[in-house]
């Protein structure tokens, strides 16, 4: 499974700049070698920083999200792109609103008929 830049950085896809900078900058207090005690852990601060790097500016997030959407990169187990899944998940909720105003609809007129 592969991770996108925002879940590695720990923010929303919705999240602005300024929370994709801060997020990053706290990630990196806490895994960056020259500000912890210990050794710190290079290849987490590696994905951090390429991460951050996709997504850094808004030219770089547009071309990422892009490439999301294309397919380029599949973020989960299933095979399906992030917006694959989002766009079957509204796909999903239409078809219940659909259904319930149906039900609504038939009641109404079952009623109606009944008087």
């Amino acid at each position: 499974m592969k991770k996108t830049a925002y879940k590695i950085l720990g923010v929303g896809e919705n999240a602005s700049q300024r929370e994709i900078k801060s997020a990053r900058n706290e990630l990196a207090k806490r895994y960056h070698a020259d500000l912890t005690n210990n050794l710190g852990n290079p290849d987490k601060m590696t994905e951090i920083n390429e991460a951050y790097s996709k997504i850094k500016t808004i030219e770089d997030r547009t071309k990422y999200d892009h490439q999301i959407m294309k397919g380029a990169l599949v973020p989960e187990k299933d095979g399906r792109g992030y917006f694959e899944r989002k766009r079957d998940k509204a796909q999903n909720d239409l078809n219940k609103e659909h259904n319930q105003r149906l039900k609504i609809i038939s009641e109404l007129w079952n009623a109606q008929r009944m008087v």
